[in-house]
């Protein structure tokens, strides 16, 4: 059975991951301890993207072996499941950033992750900067050589991975996607794949730190487990401000 296209996909995949893990663990490490150092003060982390980077926001929240007191920064308009040319003017109303920002309640000391391939679009550089404006401590991932390549269409005139306390590399091509097809045109889109497998590493390194420190690491648990229920709703009550989610 002819399997090149998969193949080729999952070797292309397979490189990003691997540059991602011997060019970036330091910064992935840094993320992770700065994540660590915010829950064991009882704080949360908030997670903002836009299209398709907002997959990593709902992968991060509530789901069974996750790290629990995160908070998805998913506000519909910013999504494009209904109104994509919506979704995609949004991002250059400058100031939705900022209200996004009091809508969730971003808090000193906590951290945002905010995700963006090209990282030059005014809404995440308004989430990244207002975050800190905060006293948030921010996180990007993004794709650096794609960012390097275009100009800052924001009134800061700022890159993402200029503006963050951590930038994570996500090794992404400019495009997304990596298959070769005619027309010039190219297939099998990359950026979700490689962003969710950073954001789970940043936190399960930071779930390590917390254990070796003596803390519990708080993470939900399947509720098919026998006593899945119970357990997150105690972690419920460690970290509170996740109730007006539920």
């Amino acid at each position: 059975m002819e399997r090149q296209a998969t193949l080729s996909y999952w070797n292309a995949i397979s490189r990003i991951i691997e540059h991602v893990i011997s060019e970036e663990l330091p910064n992935i490490l840094q993320a992770a301890e700065l994540i660590a150092q915010t829950v064991e003060k009882g704080h949360y982390i908030y997670v903002f993207g836009v299209g398709h980077s907002s997959i990593v926001c709902k992968e991060m929240f509530h789901r069974a072996g996750g790290l629990v007191p995160v908070i998805p920064m998913c506000d519909f308009n910013t999504l494009g499941l209904d109104r994509v040319r919506r979704a995609i003017e949004i991002q250059w109303v400058i100031g939705y950033g900022r209200y996004l920002l009091k809508v969730y309640d971003v808090e000193r000391g906590s951290v945002t992750i905010v995700v963006s391939n090209t990282g030059v679009s005014p809404l995440p550089l308004e989430v990244a900067i207002g975050a800190k404006d905060r006293g948030s401590s921010v996180i990007a991932i993004t794709s650096v050589s794609c960012s390097r390549k275009l100009e800052p269409r924001n009134p800061w005139r700022k890159r993402l991975f200029e503006v963050a306390d951590v930038a994570i590399d996500n090794k992404v091509p400019a495009g997304d996607a990596v298959a070769e097809l005619g027309r010039r045109v190219k297939a099998g889109p990359v950026s979700t794949l490689v962003n969710v497998f950073i954001v789970n590493t940043i936190a399960l390194e930071a779930l390590k730190i917390l254990e070796k420190r003596g803390v519990e690491p708080p993470v939900w648990m399947s509720i098919a487990n026998p006593g899945g229920e119970e357990y997150n709703a105690e972690m419920l009550k460690r970290f509170p401000k996740l109730k007006l989610l539920f």
